[in-house]
């Protein structure tokens, strides 16, 4: 429980000069709203409530005494925020956690310039027991002026505790196990979170079966966080092992060149699992030196002695994130590649990740020609060196590719996953520059092939050269630039068949391989 703070005392004794021993309506004509929102989270997890103020145009003081049910949410005295919408007033609040309540009372000279929702608190409850909590407002006190007060009124919700308590068994450092909450309160992901120092060396998870089923059962991915790197399973493969007993171990393993690597191993039941159908995704912790780029910065997979590179990696936030479908052991790499004509051009961090991959090659001494036009074959083998189809055996339907071409491999796989289509005649035109319109379906259907989810993060708007995008192509174009990842020319227009560049290119695969790290 707090003591009174200085602030917390001016706060109430302005309030208290202000409270007159009648009540006023609002010179606005119409009553702000306190409103307490409706949360729900499983049992021993933890959810946060959001408190808004509807209607707060005018509205200088507020105060007010939230109750909850103390046996079933428990909350940390210092656990509330202050709202964005508060940022900048006097704010203070109480917690009384043997009493279940939480007082909060905010001043502001100016007071709130409009009647948008206004955030003015979060609180977050950990849930102790299963039921539905209802939240209680008393004391409820708001001013518009001196000797004005606003006719409040409030609404408060509820939170909701669903299911049992789930528990792991985790292990660090091959010691004893210790029990750890699964958090399954967010919508997409399950999260099992594991505190242990950043020097150790392993971390063991033993899910039993049920445990397991219910992960499964729930359609989210598996998400655990530890110090030493962190792994998503996603839901395909989590149904796949909802029916058995699975141990989860990441280990530090021994990397080259300094470099940090990291060892997955999964069984199922006591069986190695080493191929999954879905993805997963894995992030090591990594500080680059100083002479290094992000866009050098690559994983490799090592098998064997052997190493492979893993398109599918890359820095950000200070982890290298990896998408794969195999466990095994995953290195942290160098393979800066660079070209004496990208140094200043707009696309050089594109090309030089692009190329770090080993997904573009240079032409020749040092070159990159990023202003060369891309034809469709070697846009549909970059595709296939995206997700490693290396030395694929297939047959091509094609009459006018060759079998020994170096996009042969590429293209009958392609064709054979629905990623591309011929031009008709059974032809396919394998050295035809591809236009932008030809390259924003490939893309889609590669991203729906290798499952990579579409964002939808900004707003889609129509190019000026709308009618001039094919019917066939249409519903790609709006989904990529939806996405952020296919951008239009200067002017507002998209210029469907137009060719696409080097550069060009470079850029929508970066975008599309970040895209499927997140």
């Amino acid at each position: 429980m707090y003591k009174h703070t200085w602030k917390w005392t001016i706060c109430l004794l302005i309030l208290s000069l202000l409270i007159p021993s009648a009540a006023f309506a609002n010179a606005q004509g119409s009553k702000p709203e306190l409103e307490v929102k409706s949360v729900q989270a499983g049992l021993g997890q933890s959810a946060v409530v959001e408190i808004v103020i509807n209607r707060p145009k005018g509205l200088k003081t507020f105060e007010f005494t939230l109750h909850y049910d103390r046996d079933a949410l428990e909350i940390a005295d210092r656990d509330v925020a202050q709202g964005a919408d508060v940022k900048g007033w006097m704010f203070e609040h109480k917690v009384n956690a043997s009493g279940g309540t939480v007082r909060i009372a905010a001043v502001h000279v100016d007071g709130f310039k409009s009647n948008n929702p206004a955030a003015i608190a979060q609180l977050t409850f950990k849930a102790k027991k299963s039921g539905v909590k209802p939240f209680k407002v008393t004391d409820l006190k708001g001013f518009v002026e001196l000797n004005t007060p606003a006719d409040m009124t409030s609404k408060a919700g509820t939170f909701t505790v669903q299911g049992v308590l789930w528990t792991v068994n985790v292990s660090v450092d091959n010691k004893a196990t210790q029990e750890v909450v699964i958090d399954d309160g967010h919508v997409k992901r399950t999260t099992i979170r594991v505190d242990a120092p950043n020097t150790s060396r392993n971390v063991r998870l033993e899910l039993e079966q049920e445990t397991m089923r219910k992960i499964a059962a729930s359609g989210k991915t598996l998400a655990i966080l530890t110090p030493i790197g962190s792994l998503e399973i996603d839901p395909l493969d989590l149904k796949q092992l909802g029916n058995s007993r699975v141990e989860i171990q990441i280990d530090k393993a021994n990397g080259t060149e300094q470099k940090p690597a990291r060892t997955i191993v999964i069984t199922a039941d006591g069986k190695l699992i080493e191929s999954f159908y879905g993805k997963l995704k894995l992030s090591i912790p990594y500080e680059r030196a100083n002479a290094e780029t992000n866009q050098g910065i690559v994983a490799y997979r090592t098998t064997g002695g052997q190493r492979t590179i893993i398109s599918q990696s890359a820095m950000l936030d200070g982890q290298v994130l990896i998408a794969a479908n195999e466990a095994g052991t995953y290195e942290i790499g160098y393979n800066a590649k660079t070209f004496t004509d990208a140094a200043n051009h707009w696309s050089k961090p594109n090309i030089e990740f692009a190329a770090a991959r080993n997904l573009f090659h240079g032409v020749g001494n040092e070159r990159f020609a990023p202003d060369q036009s891309v034809t469709r074959g070697m846009f549909v083998t970059v595709l296939g060196r995206m997700i490693g189809i290396e030395g694929a055996a297939s047959v091509n339907v094609f009459q006018d590719v060759s079998s020994d071409a170096y996009y042969a491999p590429y293209i009958a796989y392609a064709n054979e996953q629905g990623i591309v289509n011929g031009v008709g005649a059974g032809k396919f035109a394998p050295d035809r520059q591809i236009t932008r319109e030809e390259m924003a379906i490939m893309i889609t259907r590669f991203m729906h092939h290798a499952k990579i989810e579409s964002p939808s993060s900004n707003e889609s708007r129509p190019f000026k050269d709308q009618e001039a995008i094919s019917v066939w192509a249409a519903s790609s174009v709006r989904q990529l630039q939806s996405a952020g990842i296919l951008s239009g020319k200067p002017g507002g227009l998209f210029d469907p068949q137009g060719y696409v560049t080097r550069a060009e290119a470079a850029k929508v695969v970066r975008m599309v391989l970040e895209t499927s790290l997140l």
